[in-house]
């Protein structure tokens, strides 16, 4: 899973820095030195791609010799959901408390200038479409595979470890 977080996180830095650059307000005052941190974003994002390429054709071949690794994909998708759930999250946090500052007159005399709730809209955005589609592809598989069967599912340590603990 290290490729995964590596390849998310990297790719969360890169949409950031765009997004930021189109909406937010960037501390830079040119495009190319904005845009500065891309190499240093892009090398981590490829060795990510790559580790998951490569231990990705590892269960593949593993799969082919060992027959069906059933527990070791739950555990991926509930991991790959928990992990979009988290970015998820992250955003939800970020945007309550940016609208109710936004709203609350008070606070908006302590704030340093008028736009400073667009980067915060930028994070916002930026956990959402990397959360999103994470978690909603996984959570998808993992409750196909829920209803194919049945109790079995429902009550595997790793779907109550996500569950629980996203109630928690």
């Amino acid at each position: 899973l290290g490729g995964v977080v590596t390849a998310l996180s990297a790719t969360g830095v890169i949409l950031y820095g765009l997004l930021q650059w189109g909406m937010g307000t960037p501390v830079e005052d040119t495009a190319s030195e904005h845009f500065r941190f891309l190499p240093a974003a892009i090398a981590p994002l490829l060795v990510g791609l790559l580790l998951w390429a490569y231990h990705w054709a590892v269960v593949q071949q593993e799969r082919a010799a060992r027959g069906e690794l059933a527990v070791a994909q739950r555990i991926y998708r509930y991991v790959m959901t928990a992990l979009g759930l988290g970015a998820l999250a992250g955003a939800v946090i970020t945007l309550v408390p940016t609208v109710v500052a936004i709203i609350v007159t008070s606070a908006q005399e302590v704030l340093v200038s008028p736009d400073w709730w667009r980067d915060r809209m930028v994070l916002v955005l930026t956990l959402g479409l990397l959360g999103l589609p994470v978690w909603g592809y996984h959570w998808y598989r993992v409750q196909q595979r829920a209803a194919e069967l049945g109790p079995e599912e429902r009550y595997s340590l790793p779907r109550r470890m996500l569950v629980f603990g996203t109630i928690g």
